[in-house]
């Protein structure tokens, strides 16, 4: 029996992203591989993942935290350069790192490690972060990839620019895809709009100017007068009154509906209901709502760049993100060709399909026993 350790700071913090990846990861090896023995190290939980710790718990997972004052005054200490000491003493064979980061001072040989790297968008787009960031960031990713054992991407586009942008051995890397959360495959729609439901576009993505919200309004501006509502939904921020100003400024305020964050739970009925999907991020590691609405049996219209094509293959009709005209004639083939939008809904849930939380689980087995 193996004894595996991950870190879970993600897992019981993080609402969306790296949140969701850990937490998927570990429900699939906790169910596909039970008889392990599996710690989750987090420096703290907070309120809204109490009960899934609990859960965890109760499906055989340890939660380990700190537990000496001065590890909980300063918890990234603790993370960072105190968890090696607790690993060896609660004899670890393998830590795998969830988000970019490895602790330091592992003892090399007794524990194998493996970190999982998500993208690498600091780099090809610093504009968007504070310089401190970057260089934390790229340091502390550097290191990982150096000292681990091995490195799983989330997508070929990430294990590339791995290579190409870091100059990690690709000797070293496996592409292993994620899937979207059981939710989102668990009451599929029949394919037809509710009749009670507004006609609206779904256009999601959080409110940052990377995801390119601005062209997506400059292109509906252009649609014809019949055509539906424009849908976003996020946790709002600055980049959000940037945004009503150019509805505004377009005539299409009123047009435009913007909702709050949206839990979990409540996703599944946004792509339902909508006629389609709209993801033109300008860059993505993997673009999870793409597969989201993929899975939910929702036409998507998302960007030719990045990982994007790799979630999205036959089944998504594409744009580059920066082509207004490209963006307008996607979305009119959508809203107007009734025959295309049911092929593509059939051919998206079958491309959901291909990604599987049982086969990343396997991966990852096969993954840790060839280290081991």
């Amino acid at each position: 029996m193996y004894n595996i350790g991950f870190d879970a700071k993600r897992a019981f913090n993080n609402a969306s992203g790296l949140g969701n990846y850990s937490r998927l990861l570990i429900e699939s090896m906790l169910s596909a591989y039970p008889n392990y023995q599996y710690l989750l190290y987090t420096p703290r939980i907070a309120p809204a993942f109490e009960a899934w710790g609990k859960r965890i718990q109760q499906s055989g997972a340890q939660i380990e935290m700190p537990s000496k004052r001065f590890q909980r005054f300063f918890r990234s200490y603790w993370r960072t350069v105190s968890l090696g000491k607790q690993l060896t003493s609660q004899q670890i064979q393998l830590y795998h790192g969830l988000s970019h980061e490895l602790p330091m001072g592992l003892p090399k040989g007794r524990i194998k490690t493996v970190v999982t790297i998500h993208d690498l968008i600091f780099l090809r787009y610093p504009e968007y972060y504070p310089r401190i960031d970057r260089f934390f960031y790229e340091r502390k990713i550097k290191r990982a990839c150096t000292e681990a054992d091995a490195i799983v991407a989330i997508s070929e586009q990430t294990a590339e620019d791995l290579v190409k942008l870091l100059k990690v051995n690709a000797s070293k890397i496996q592409v292993i895809y994620q899937d979207c959360d059981p939710v989102f495959k668990s009451s599929l729609c029949s394919g037809k709009e509710s009749s009670s439901v507004i006609p609206y576009i779904f256009v999601a993505g959080s409110f940052e100017k990377r995801k390119n919200h601005l062209k997506i309004l400059e292109a509906f501006a252009q649609l014809p007068e019949d055509r539906p509502r424009l849908l976003f939904a996020g946790k709002k921020t600055a980049y959000l009154q940037e945004m009503l100003h150019l509805a505004k400024k377009l005539g299409i305020a009123k047009e435009v509906d913007i909702q709050g964050f949206v839990a979990k739970e409540d996703l599944p009925a946004l792509y339902q209901n909508a006629l389609f999907t709209i993801y033109l991020s300008e860059f993505e590691g993997f673009g999870l709502p793409v597969l989201e609405s993929m899975a939910c049996g929702t036409p998507v219209l998302t960007a030719n760049n990045s990982s994007l094509p790799e979630v999205g293959g036959q089944a998504a009709l594409y744009a580059q993100p920066n082509d207004v005209d490209g963006i307008v004639m996607q979305m009119r083939r959508l809203l107007y060709d009734d025959e295309l939008r049911e092929t593509s809904r059939l051919a998206s849930l079958a491309q959901a399909q291909l990604f599987s939380s049982e086969k990343a689980a396997q991966q990852l087995h096969a993954l840790y026993a060839s280290l081991i």
